[in-house]
């Protein structure tokens, strides 16, 4: 990915060409490709220079792109509160509504790691409508699992797993790992958030979930772990350690929990996670 981001760059560079946009969309391919292999400064240079350049040419595009992959650098040192100010700034410059889909979707994907996706059903129902008239799958697919997740919130506990779980397979089956990986952390956690409150279940619901709850929020980390892994994620790798130390923790499992929390130190000090690190920390024994 990064070899092809270079190139169209490259080609603008040289003079080969003398367009903007493949500058621009290619630079965006490098930032979003640094954010997912966990490179936090090196995202955050791209999206200065995307800024850069979207103000020297005028290009409202470059400049949402610019705020969207400073919003991703945030987003890998878990500094939420700092990436959703970037996605309202990209959002309220864009005037082509297929790159506001971009800090929409950075918007909503934070907002649901943050536990709050209810607060964005609208902007998700936006994204859904846009795909359906527009055929761009690449916003209406997460607007799709999205809707899963508000389904939780609103107790609809069987219809939203169902949801996310065949979204995943539908990710499955066409070859999107990124996006497997992606949202299989977001729907362990969910798994995850509901294994927490056993206690607090129904009792038919309790009695017949509580240990298919771990398995299941277990399986999706490991699929996680794997994906990520496999293509070198080092931020979904991070974070995935941690749901599954927090998971262990929770079963009483203390020393593969410690494991994980290890494992996912290494991978956010890589990244500089520095926010998810505080939270490693404090859960992992001196």
């Amino acid at each position: 990915a990064m070899a092809h981001a270079r190139e169209g760059m490259g080609l603008y560079e040289t003079g080969r060409v003398n367009e903007h946009y493949i500058y621009f969309n290619s630079l965006g391919g490098s930032a979003w490709t640094h954010l997912h292999a966990g490179r936090r400064a090196d995202t955050e240079s791209d999206g200065r220079k995307l800024l850069q350049f979207g103000r020297k040419h005028s290009n409202v595009r470059s400049m949402v792109m610019g705020h969207c992959a400073i919003g991703w650098s945030h987003m890998i040192e878990g500094d939420y509160g700092a990436a959703l100010e970037r996605s309202k700034k990209a959002q309220k410059i864009s005037a082509d509504p297929w790159y506001t889909q971009f800090p929409t979707m950075n918007y909503c994907y934070i907002k649901g790691a943050m536990g709050e996706v209810a607060d964005v059903a609208d902007a998700i129902a936006e994204m859904q409508n846009f795909s359906d008239k527009k055929g761009a799958e690449f916003s209406g697919d997460v607007a799709h699992f999205m809707g899963g997740l508000i389904q939780l919130a609103q107790g609809e506990i069987a219809e939203g797993f169902a949801n996310l779980e065949a979204q995943l397979t539908y990710w499955d089956n066409h070859g999107s790992r990124l996006r497997r990986s992606t949202f299989g952390l977001f729907t362990a956690k969910a798994y995850l958030e509901l294994y927490r409150q056993q206690d607090n279940l129904p009792m038919a619901t309790a009695a017949t979930s509580a240990d298919a709850l771990g398995k299941t929020c277990r399986h999706h980390l490991q699929e996680t772990i794997a994906i990520a892994g496999d293509m070198d994620s080092r931020s979904i790798l991070a974070q995935a350690h941690l749901v599954l130390g927090m998971l262990y923790n929770i079963s009483g499992d203390g020393h593969r929990a410690q494991e994980a929390f290890i494992e996912a130190e290494k991978h956010f000090e890589y990244s500089g996670g520095r926010h998810f690190l505080a939270q490693v920390r404090a859960l992992k024994r001196p």
